[in-house]
């Protein structure tokens, strides 16, 4: 398995009309004019474009890296240009498969059936969208440990005369170099500290005992979990001192809520501690930083932001097991009773839990966190673990030696999931 150290990289392609079957290895026609390589900001990337491309203003948003309007055809009047292209580090991943998943729910349309192919350089899928009326070519790039990705759209009438070129374009695609993170806040300085980077304006009495707490989260979650990390960088933490620098670092990152102690920041892949007044909320300080570090932890052993049932139902696992001295397999009454109760409020087969994209909504979060901590003790400690304990198993195995959720999911082919669904409702209304 190649090494695998802090990225992903995507390559988008956006175009128009619906999608036909491509052929490849396909000469376009007419043959592409005047081709010669562009690069990205910091030299990450190089793609090849025709004559007449001309960079534009790259998108808002974290990790692009640039952006390209291009023609296949000569330029008219009163026309714009044939192909967009976008250029994206997708810095919250090191697996392409997982960044693929993540990234879904904001790319345009909805996935062509049958479009998803992986190759030794790329995972593919292609995209269908009706408003606007656009198509897309979706390719990840998992190159020495980072993730990038590159958006190239058109309008829909020209689509069927260009999509040769538009795959022909993506094939000059290299990798060149790892990116470069964002600078530090200003005023911080960066150490490193019993395996850990570490971000800070504090003295190293506070960091060090934000650090006793981030390790007792990190060491709960290893211990479930089965091989080496996929994210080999140390883990990361950014110890603020300053509340704006706290909050400022937030924005952008919704994927896990900001609290006023701690959050896990995606994109840094860093665990964000607020050192300022932290002794006055010390409880609430010290489970909120040792459940970001265990996501810390899921997250840089599968090697990105995880599907939610996973990196929110494992966490959690790994909480009450915590918070029950240790032990998993004996959680306190309290969990228990929560767990029970909205598993079966919820009423759902586990393929339907497997697809579950979690809102922000505080309720719903609540109650999705004890739903599929319920799934991962029926599978680990419950009636689940004789019947179908081993493809669970199987199922993190395979996603963590691929990092690709479509593969993991194959663990579970063959499975009744009715019957199984059958199985834990029953188990569980009388799990006590």
């Amino acid at each position: 398995m190649k090494s695998r150290i802090w990225g992903a990289v995507a390559v988008v392609v956006l175009v128009g009309s619906v999608v036909t079957a491509n052929v490849r290895g396909a000469d376009p026609d007419p043959a592409l004019q005047g081709m010669k390589p562009y690069k990205s900001d910091g030299g990450v990337l190089q793609i090849e474009l025709p004559v007449n491309s001309t960079p534009v203003d790259k998108p808002v948003i974290p990790g692009s890296l640039g952006s390209w309007t291009t023609w296949v055809q000569k330029p008219k009047a009163g026309q714009g240009p044939d192909i967009r292209i976008e250029v994206t580090w997708e810095m919250a991943y090191v697996r392409d498969g997982l960044a693929r998943s993540g990234t879904a729910r904001w790319q345009p349309g909805r996935v062509e059936e049958g479009s998803y192919r992986r190759t030794p350089d790329y995972v593919e899928e292609r995209r269908v969208s009706t408003e606007p009326p656009i198509n897309a070519v979706l390719r990840f790039y998992e190159h020495d440990g980072i993730v990038v990705s590159v958006l190239a759209y058109s309008g829909s009438r020209i689509y069927p005369r260009i999509r040769d070129h538009i795959d022909a374009i993506l094939d000059t695609v290299k990798i060149l170099k790892k990116p470069e993170l964002p600078a530090f806040p200003l005023g911080y300085g960066k150490v490193a500290m019993k395996g850990r980077e570490i971000w800070t304006d504090v003295d190293d009495k506070t960091v060090k005992a934000f650090l006793k707490i981030h390790t007792k989260g990190w060491n709960a979650a290893a211990k479930v979990l089965d091989g080496e990390p996929a994210d080999r960088t140390p883990p990361r933490l950014i110890v603020c001192g300053r509340p704006i620098t706290y909050d400022e670092l937030a924005v952008g990152d919704s994927r896990m809520g900001k609290g006023p102690s701690a959050y896990l920041q995606q994109y840094l892949r860093a665990v964000v501690i607020n050192a300022d007044g932290w002794k006055k909320r010390r409880d609430d300080a010290e489970q909120t930083i040792e459940l970001a570090a265990m996501t810390q932890a899921l997250r840089m052993h599968f090697g990105g932001v995880l599907p939610d049932w996973l990196e929110i139902g494992l966490a959690n696992y790994v909480d009450a097991g915590l918070d029950a001295g240790g032990k998993p397999q004996k959680p306190k009454k309290s969990r228990i009773q929560s767990g029970r109760e909205a598993f079966l409020a919820a009423d759902r087969s586990l393929d339907v839990v497997l697809d579950v994209r979690c809102k922000s909504d505080a309720t719903e979060r609540l109650a999705f966190t004890h739903e599929s901590w319920t799934w991962h003790f029926f599978f680990r400690h419950g009636a689940g673990k004789k019947k179908y304990g081993a493809r669970y198993a199987d199922h993190l195995k395979r996603l963590h030696e691929s990092g690709d959720p479509l593969e993991a999911r194959k663990a579970w082919e063959g499975v009744d999931f009715a019957a199984m669904h059958d199985d834990a409702m029953a188990w569980a209304a009388k799990w006590r």
